[in-house]
């Protein structure tokens, strides 16, 4: 807690004047573009990474990035709800699954299941997050409301996946079939 509490003090010291101008308006409103979905994973840091600014993007992050299906979303409404706000209010056109290297939710599943992922360079466990990316994107695909957006070609949506070990993207290219390098 006292980390954080002088990261508080530092930015108010240091920060704060630099960024009330990007914030100045924000307080009216915000124009997200993106969903960002991801892993509460302490590592991953969507804002960082993208370069994104405050406004840009709607950031969801829970344990291994997993969306429900759209008919089990009533077990669990976080990611449903902001799917529906992310699409219904503010349009944002472009829905973004990032998966991650060396996921502990990801290691867990595979010793549970004891099944073998194979893809060239990868860890069983690296290879399982890829391909839950590819599943939580199909699971979106479940949601009224995205299918409507990307009918009327609103909306869009991508998979990709961060290399921890390297600080590197990948995005998935359905006509390779496979994650290529951002």
């Amino acid at each position: 807690m006292k980390k954080l509490l002088e990261g508080i003090a530092y930015f108010k010291k240091h920060k704060r004047e630099e960024c009330l101008s990007k914030y100045q308006g924000l307080e009216k409103g915000q124009s997200p573009y993106a969903l960002f979905i991801t892993c509460a994973d302490s590592r991953i840091e969507p804002h960082l990474f993208t370069l994104s600014e405050p406004g840009d993007l709607l950031v969801v992050r829970n344990v291994g990035n997993r969306v429900p299906k759209y008919q089990e979303s009533r077990e669990d409404v976080a990611i449903p709800s902001a799917i529906e706000f992310a699409v219904g209010v503010f349009s944002v056109s472009n829905i973004i699954v990032c998966g991650h290297s060396e996921c502990v939710a990801m290691h867990m599943l595979v010793e549970q299941s004891n099944e073998k992922f194979e893809t060239e360079g990868l860890s069983t466990a690296n290879a399982f997050s890829q391909t839950h990316v590819l599943q939580q994107i199909e699971n979106i695909k479940t949601y009224p409301i995205v299918n409507q957006a990307i009918e009327n070609g609103s909306l869009q949506l991508h998979a990709w996946w961060f290399d921890l070990k390297n600080l590197n993207f990948y995005r998935y290219d359905q006509k390779e079939n496979t994650f290529c390098l951002i």
